[in-house]
């Protein structure tokens, strides 16, 4: 082939790859080009279009439905007195772990403290234990608090503060739960069923029931057990 030949050979295989290309981005953005369709978008395209309009049926639709609208509005109220009372609830959670932590810093600072700064306590029988539970051999002087805490008063506060956590960070899961719940409801293309909406708003009430004053008693009468000062041994010896 003779080299000018060559050139517009080139040159024209050029332009049919930018018309290739040109038609398939026209094609694929739904464009119209005025010409044969090339390429197998439109089928597809026009499917999933009414499948997403289908889907997107929009919450303001959906509640020009008696029905619909009265299982709505059921689950919100639900959902907001709940917020209310786990609101609440996560306050006076945050108070008792506040304290807790402070009473815990407060025996630690009592505690029996070795030269190397360890904490360690003395058990009813003699025996002596570090703050990780380990039973300790040693006879090295020690700074002796006066009211050191024992043993017991140690683990008794240990898991007084384990358990204000848990239950601050059990409240604190139930405010992010409902404020999901609450999204989805107000969510507009969601298209929730009157089932979905009435099992959000049985879940909305079982939080509350879960947060409130009655229902919470155990762990109210164990936090006081737990809070009540034990009288340590005098270990100024």
């Amino acid at each position: 082939m003779e080299p000018d030949t060559q050139q517009i050979q080139a040159a024209r295989n050029a332009q049919e790859r930018k018309q290739t290309l040109d038609d398939y981005n026209n094609e694929m953005a739904g464009r119209d080009t005025g010409r044969m369709k090339r390429f197998s978008f439109e089928d597809k395209r026009e499917i999933e279009q009414k499948e997403k309009r289908e889907r997107e049926k929009t919450l303001q639709d959906l509640l020009l439905n008696a029905d619909y609208l009265a299982a709505w509005n059921a689950a919100t109220d639900a959902v907001h007195s709940a917020q209310g009372a786990v609101y609440n609830a996560l306050i006076k959670a945050r108070d008792d772990l506040t304290i807790a932590e402070k009473d815990h810093a407060e025996l630690l600072s009592r505690a029996i403290t070795l030269e190397d700064g360890r904490k360690v306590f003395l058990d009813d029988d003699g025996s002596i234990y570090a703050e990780n539970g380990h039973e300790l051999q040693i006879e090295a002087p020690m700074h002796i608090h006066p009211h050191a805490p024992s043993w017991q008063d140690f683990k008794d506060s240990r898991d007084h503060l384990i358990k204000a956590d848990q239950h601050y960070d059990d409240i604190a899961e139930k405010e992010s739960r409902l404020q999901e719940i609450d999204d989805a409801l107000h969510d507009e293309h969601a298209g929730l069923s009157i089932e979905d909406i009435n099992a959000l708003k049985d879940e909305a009430i079982e939080i509350q029931h879960s947060v409130e004053p009655d229902n919470a008693i155990k762990y109210e009468e164990s936090f006081e057990r737990s809070a009540t000062p034990v009288v340590a041994p005098d270990l100024s010896f």
